[in-house]
């Protein structure tokens, strides 16, 4: 088969020659994609687009004689179609359509079609259908770092998981749709969190505005090269995204004290605070309080000293180790911005309880269940058990709640016997439990977080609100006009009596009247309550006005200029200055207008809306989301953990640990064991083994603990108790060659042919209704897993296949009824319904395509495994 080009050729030249036919026989085999590129050609589209005007109608002549009525107005209406496709705006239309659509006939009489040959031969033969995009240059790898990481160990720092992705894929095109890339990182396995560091999407899970906007686009299905947006990534890198920061000797949190809980003398003790861009501390931190500037703020803070392999544990107790091997330990891990989250979650989990008990339903039922002998703390593991499924149906919560209530023994306590227990708890008590829980969950939800999907509404609301401006600011100009007129009419010495001035009188009084009932239709009463902090731009109030910016102010040019400052000491400056006059009413008009005042005054008693620029804060407590946050806290273990480990890499150390909670605890006091154990027994081991995995590293081979410890003498269990990793040459060429991310592997890695469809979802067009991206958008918001999606979608697809199977039985049964003695009438109606079987049939691909293409969609691109898992 020709190729693209190919063919491209032979249509310019058969064109010129005013015959296309054979050429486009040819044209007709391309795929889909070449046959869009060839049309949008200047002047072949055009062409091709003539001649099926006289082709398919020709076709459909031919179809009539044969009686094959269906295929007959298919190519009729082909034809029909592209007469209209001889604008360019309808080119890609005509396309789609023949390429989908055509009715294969015998060959007919070739309709004579006149065609402007000079058009042909004056176009330059170098035109090609689609733009050529330049070669991608990937960064190397000391370029996908994160530098703020890099203070300890050199020239080398944790790597970014995205850019490495974007760099090193060899199945990303060199061009496509913002959200097409958006959606191949998350299908990549990077996760949503280094998503948000970079700035490639924002904390409700949509594209950040500062990507469309360095990368000017105007929303995610806009064009970007892969080119700019590995440079995009490697400077968002950049700035503070992740630091680590050595603290001086005379700041340690706790000098001496991993020396101390150690037989060994271990040396080189050191503290290192970890920094995120962007990070909302609740307090001032309290363990840096010599160097506030510099460390207080921090993410997470760790202490790490040098080890010494002994004799009496080398080859025995930790048999991947022999005497006199160097480790780095990791020996402390803390974080003040963690406590803060746990404070705050405890205080919203307080106030859910709060609310969920002092609401009268919940006393009248706490009451009746009293009555019925059903204990305080048995009505307590209800409440427990509604709070931790909520959209479950009762009868499923009643169970849960049954199981949960006798493995404890609550039950037994109370007096109840166990068998007596599911006639007492009746389902119906839970199904009045479950709307008090679910309100009380509504307004206290315990994440710190703040909620996303609300955040997403306020800036949903707040853009809604922004269009109402020029809107109300036109109609607030078109009365300060009538106001004018009206003073001019006063002012012509004409009584009212005047026929000539009466009538328009009425008329500006009632215009008036209609505009200020318009305006307070368009501006909602709540906006004040909803956003904290409007502006005006100079160029809006001028429209506004239809005068200078400086004739609407408050202030003489003169009195701007002479509006001065003091300094200190007696020295004073002007406020506004230095600068032209004008520069220096503007830096005046800008301090004027940005502040919490929903309007600014014009004069004559008018004032204009400003624009919304912040939302009340009050309406959505809680803190920005974290990189590492998870479910209600955040993962704390992570930065430290992987920077410590690649600092040993580096610095030629034979192994890396991680103290055990035991330890810890009886290193720092205390007696939050189970904390501790979860972070240093659970958390960083299996972080560890995420790394070594990522890298290749099978972890059993690595990862060590000590053994026998019982049998040690003196404290070297508690010592040397810990996850343990050995380092040799070929976890170190491992590393030198791949890197170790900042973020954990957030899904499978993706491999060479995992991606087929990566350049057909960039080259997509967009499918689907407003209304249909509208659902799509809200389940974006609800964080729904993919089977989730689909089973939200399905209804969609049902309501779509059972039209399809009405249309079909209508259309059988008006064959069966029907005879074909009016031609036109009988194909009519038949190409009525195939008509609308298609396009019943392209809604259903085009909601499954969106399903696909669905930025959080992060399961497989088909929605068919997920109907069928359903």
């Amino acid at each position: 088969m020709a190729t693209r080009a190919e063919v491209l050729d032979k249509l310019k030249t058969a064109a010129s020659e005013g015959n296309i036919r054979e050429a486009y026989r040819e044209f007709e085999e391309l795929p889909i994609v070449d046959q869009i590129a060839i049309s949008l050609s200047p002047a072949v589209g055009d062409a091709l687009a003539v001649y099926e005007i006289g082709e398919f109608g020709a076709r459909g002549t031919k179809n009539i004689a044969e009686k094959d009525f269906v295929g007959a107005l298919g190519n009729y209406g082909i034809s029909t179609l592209n007469a209209i496709s001889i604008l360019p705006f309808f080119r890609l239309l005509r396309t789609a359509k023949t390429a989908k659509s055509i009715v294969k006939t015998p060959d007919v009489p070739e309709a004579k079609v006149k065609v402007d040959k000079k058009e042909f031969k004056e176009e330059p033969k170098k035109d090609l259908p689609i733009p050529k995009v330049e070669e991608f240059k990937p960064l190397d790898l000391k370029d996908l770092q994160y530098p703020g990481l890099q203070s300890t160990y050199g020239a080398t720092g944790l790597t970014s998981k995205a850019a490495k992705f974007v760099n090193y894929n060899k199945n990303l095109p060199n061009q496509g749709k913002a959200v097409a890339f958006i959606n191949a990182l998350e299908k990549g396995g990077v996760p949503k969190g280094e998503l948000r560091l970079l700035n490639i999407i924002d904390e409700t899970g949509d594209i950040h505005p500062k990507l469309l906007s360095e990368l000017e686009i105007r929303n995610p299905q806009g064009k970007i090269t892969r080119q700019r947006l590995a440079e995009y990534i490697y400077s968002n890198q950049r700035g503070g995204a992740l630091q680590q920061k050595i603290v001086g000797d005379n700041d340690l949190v706790a000098s001496n004290r991993l020396k101390d809980s150690n037989m060994n003398n271990p040396i080189n003790e050191e503290e290192a605070t970890y920094h995120i861009r962007g990070l909302e501390r609740q307090g001032a931190g309290t363990h840096y309080s010599n160097s506030p500037t510099t460390h207080n703020p921090h993410y997470v803070f760790d202490a790490k000293v040098d080890l010494t392999i002994p004799d009496s544990i080398a080859g025995t107790s930790l048999k991947a180790f022999k005497e006199g091997d160097s480790i780095l330990s990791l020996g402390r891990i803390q974080s003040d911005y963690s406590s803060e989250l746990s404070d705050l979650a405890k205080k919203n989990k307080r106030n859910q309880m709060e609310m969920i008990e002092t609401t009268p339903d919940f006393r009248a039922w706490s009451n009746i269940l009293e009555n019925q002998g059903i204990s305080i703390d048995m009505r307590g593991e209800m409440v427990r058990i509604v709070r931790q499924m909520p959209n479950t149906k009762p009868e499923k919560i009643r169970e849960s709640f049954l199981k949960s209530a006798k493995a404890k023994g609550i039950i037994k306590e109370s007096g109840i016997r166990p068998k007596n227990a599911d006639d007492i708890f009746k389902t119906e008590y839970f199904e009045q439990i479950i709307p008090i829980v679910k309100a009380a969950q509504e307004k206290h939800p315990i994440s710190p977080f703040i909620d996303g999907a609300k955040l997403k509404a306020g800036r949903q609301a707040l853009d809604e609100y922004n269009k109402i401006v020029p809107k109300v600011n036109k109609l607030v100009k078109e009365k300060g006009e009538l106001q004018d007129e009206a003073i001019a009419l006063r002012k012509s010495g004409l009584t009212d009596d005047s026929p000539s001035i009466s009538g328009r009188r009425k008329e500006i009084n009632d215009r008036s009247a209609a505009i200020s009932k318009e305006i307070a239709g368009l501006v909602p009463s709540e906006a004040t309550d909803l956003f904290k902090g409007f502006t005006l731009s100079k160029g809006d109030l001028e429209a506004a006005t239809g005068k200078p910016f400086t004739e609407s102010l408050d202030k003489s040019l003169d009195e701007i200029y002479y509006d001065l400052e003091e300094l200190g000491g007696g020295a004073i400056r002007q406020k506004y200055g230095p600068g032209t006059p004008g520069e220096r009413a503007l830096n005046y008009f800008n301090e004027l207008v940005n502040d919490d005042s929903l309007t600014f005054s014009i004069g004559d008693g008018l004032s204009i809306l400003k624009k919304a620029t912040k939302l009340n804060k009050s309406l959505y407590p809680g803190v920005a989301i974290d990189p590492y946050a998870k479910s209600t806290g955040t993962e704390i273990a992570k930065l430290p953990v992987r920077s410590r480990f690649l600092e040993a890499i580096h610095n030629d150390y034979d192994g890396f640990s991680v103290d055990s909670a035991a330890k810890r605890l009886g290193d720092e006091g205390g007696s939050d064991n189970i904390y501790l154990q979860n972070l240093y027994d659970k958390n960083a081991p299996n972080e560890i083994a995420k790394i070594l995995k990522e890298l290749g590293a099978d972890p059993k081979k690595y990862m060590s603990k000590l053994e026998d410890a019982e049998n040690l003498q003196g404290d070297l269990a508690r010592s040397f108790s810990g996850t343990y990793v050995k380092i040799d040459d070929e976890l170190r060429k491992l590393v030198q060659e791949k890197g170790v991310d900042a973020f954990k592997d957030g899904g499978p890695a993706i491999k060479d042919n995992d991606l087929p469809e990566i350049e057909d979802m960039v080259l997509l067009d967009p499918v689907g209704s407003q209304g249909m991206s509208g659902i799509l958008l809200a389940m974006m918001s609800r964080g729904m897993n993919p089977i989730q999606k689909a089973a939200a979608l399905r209804p969609i697809l049902g309501k779509y296949a059972k039209k399809i199977k009405d249309l079909e039985k209508a259309k059988q049964n008006y064959i069966q009824t029907n005879k074909a003695t009016q031609v036109d009438k009988y194909a009519q109606r038949i190409n009525r319904f195939n008509k609308d079987i298609k396009a019943t049939e392209k809604k259903m691909q085009d909601v499954k395509k969106l399903y696909g293409q669905n930025l959080n969609t992060g399961g497989p691109v088909s929605i068919e495994s997920m109907l069928a898992a359903l």
